[in-house]
């Protein structure tokens, strides 16, 4: 029987049946992207550095996105150019 829309499983909410976080890979990856065009190739100091702030305030949720969408700007740094 499927699970009804919006139904929590564990930690994952459904929505239309498809896990959230598959949306938030794209968020994450469209935020490096904009934030790379501003600032160019130094994009992963800075955003590593956000990452630290977060943690040190004791915001692990931030800090993991930082993080995350740090790890996303190295990715795309090392895509050939097109």
């Amino acid at each position: 029987m499927p699970t009804p829309p919006g139904r929590n499983i564990g930690t994952d909410i459904l929505v239309r049946r498809f896990p959230i976080m598959s949306g938030t890979v794209l968020i994450i990856e469209r935020a490096a992207r904009e934030i790379r065009e501003r600032h160019g190739s130094e994009v992963v100091p800075i955003l590593r550095e956000l990452a630290k702030n977060a943690a040190e305030l004791a915001d692990e949720m931030a800090a993991k996105e930082w993080r995350d969408i740090a790890d996303a700007a190295e990715r795309i740094l090392r895509e050939p150019a097109e």
